[in-house]
């Protein structure tokens, strides 16, 4: 949620019925339960790890919005690509931001020879839950064949791994 928005939606909130607090990862929702807490709420809980451990982890998940990519779609392009590096997270995650130049880079290194595609939560939420696997954003996959060679949960050395892995094909 927006900074400029945030007292006013708390306000709306009713202070004697349960809140769930969750951030993109981990961190920023410990600081908003405790910032609810000494404002009068009694029943606040922390999504510890944030909604990407949630999904991850198998735990259910459901959304009104509509995604872009179905998994079958997903599995579509692994099956019809040789080298596919997918890259999953969400528009207001700050590690995520920093991904995209460097996809930029290894896209203009490896051009057509890797497909790169990217799922945003907000845009593709159910595709992330349906893999089952993603506990934390960014994160990176790489198939060959169809098949996940590398995987990387995080933003270091994200060129280097990648790079090393491409290079064992």
């Amino acid at each position: 949620m927006a900074t400029e928005n945030y007292a006013k939606y708390v306000a709306t909130l009713d202070q004697s019925k349960p809140v769930l607090i969750y951030s993109i990862g981990a961190g920023r929702s410990g600081e908003l339960v405790r910032e609810l807490l000494k404002t009068g709420f009694s029943d606040v809980y922390d999504l510890r790890g944030g909604i990407a451990a949630w999904i991850g982890s198998g735990k259910p998940f459901y959304t009104n919005l509509k995604s872009r990519l179905t998994l079958a779609e997903y599995n579509k392009i692994i099956a019809d690509n040789n080298t596919v590096l997918v890259d999953i997270g969400s528009r207001y995650c700050g590690a995520c931001k920093k991904v995209k130049p460097v996809l930029e880079t290894i896209r203009a290194e490896y051009g057509a020879n890797l497909k790169i595609i990217e799922i945003d939560l907000e845009e593709s939420p159910q595709v992330i839950a349906d893999l089952k696997t993603i506990t934390v954003f960014p994160t990176l996959i790489l198939y060959q064949n169809g098949k996940i060679i590398f995987k990387k949960d995080g933003l270091t050395s994200l060129k280097k791994e990648v790079d090393l892995a491409l290079a064992q094909k």
